[in-house]
């Protein structure tokens, strides 16, 4: 698979083998269950549910680039999951008084 178009990469994100179940599965529910529920994280305006779609077919998108892209690298590295990923953490002298 290669990165494709944003709805493209949207679609691939629940073929792809190398995001797990339980992550689609989470993303999945959790977005239809905010869109059908009666509340809201800003009354009286139309638009959040909107906002809360973009923003999880934007990280659906991102998944996808994330996890083609270290495939492709054919490091390591394993993507979200794997916890081998050293590339979001912070270095050991961060909290280090020295500068």
């Amino acid at each position: 698979m290669t990165k494709g178009s944003f709805f493209a990469n949207v679609l691939d994100y629940f073929g792809d083998s190398r995001i797990s179940r339980k992550e689609k599965m989470w993303i999945t529910i959790g977005t239809i269950l905010y869109v059908i529920s009666p509340l809201d994280l800003l009354p009286g305006l139309p638009f959040d549910d909107i906002g809360v779609l973009g923003v999880v077919l934007a990280y659906m998108n991102w998944r996808v680039k994330q996890v083609v892209s270290s495939t492709e690298n054919n490091d390591s590295r394993t993507s979200f999951n794997g916890n081998s990923d050293k590339s979001n953490t912070l270095p050991s002298d961060f909290f280090s008084d020295k500068k």
